[in-house]
């Protein structure tokens, strides 16, 4: 199903794997379409979750993301009604839907977060910088995708430190999205899901707003919709007010999905 886009509350939703609470809505301080697009799919014993983000400096962001996500819902409908190759048809999508935003012919850009869970293990897909973080119970960030930027890159690098990346003068420039003839998708590692672990999988306008620090320990423990509500209120809070520290404040669309198991 693909989210609406201008949702007024956090939403639940529960499947025979997992529970998902979820949430998107434009940038609250200005009267702009939400250029941030998502969708989730279930099918035993797949959970797909997926997040595009219209880059801003780009005409057509809005009409990117959305054609991205419209990409990946046809494909993985087909590939669920034929009994396809799941991962296979993910990276497809990601070539198609780059194709089909260069055919527009407007300098259309997006970013593209795709999780695939299958039962207790997950795989991220990427290009761009809406990134999938894993917290676990006890707060610890157990995985973080990388993003594809001057600051996501310095930072897998050890030349940036996470005290630093807000307040970096090239915070927001994008090395790699879907709208390029030089795109590439990044297939991240195989990695576990336990019971009381967090998947959260978000645009930049959540990381712009709260540090990893402060998502960890809001995901640390008690109920998702609770977690989800937080993030929520936190992320709102930050981008009405200005804080002094590390330069968190960037109003923006925000969506985000949080996931855990059954």
């Amino acid at each position: 199903m693909k989210l609406n886009d201008a949702m007024d509350q956090v939403r639940l939703y529960e499947s025979v794997q997992g529970t998902l609470a979820f949430y998107s809505s434009a940038n609250p301080l200005f009267q702009e379409p939400n250029q941030d697009a998502a969708s989730i799919f279930v099918k035993e014993p797949w959970t797909v979750l997926a997040v595009a983000d219209g880059v801003g400096g780009s005409r057509g962001g809005k009409q990117a993301a959305d054609l991205a996500i419209e990409i990946l819902q046809k494909g993985l409908s087909q590939a669920f009604k034929e009994g396809g190759a799941i991962r296979e048809t993910l990276l497809k999508v990601f070539e198609e839907a780059n194709e089909a935003i260069l055919k527009l012919g407007i300098g259309a850009a997006t970013t593209l977060m795709v999780v695939l869970i299958e039962e207790k293990e997950f795989q991220t897909l990427h290009v761009g910088d809406s990134a999938c973080l894993l917290v676990g119970g006890g707060g610890k960030l157990k995985f973080r995708s990388v993003d594809h930027s001057v600051v996501g890159y310095g930072q897998e690098a050890d030349l940036i430190d996470q005290g630093e990346v807000h307040e970096h003068q090239q915070r927001h420039v994008l090395l790699n999205c879907l709208g390029s003839t030089e795109m590439r998708v990044d297939l991240g590692p195989k990695k576990e899901l336990y019971q009381r672990d967090r998947l959260l999988v978000a645009s930049d306008g959540l990381f712009d707003n709260l540090t990893e620090t402060e998502l960890a320990s809001i995901l640390r423990k008690g109920p998702i919709k609770k977690q989800a509500k937080l993030l929520l209120e936190s992320c709102q809070s930050r981008m009405h007010t200005k804080t002094k520290d590390l330069g968190l404040h960037k109003p923006d669309d925000l969506t985000f999905i949080l996931y855990k198991l059954i």
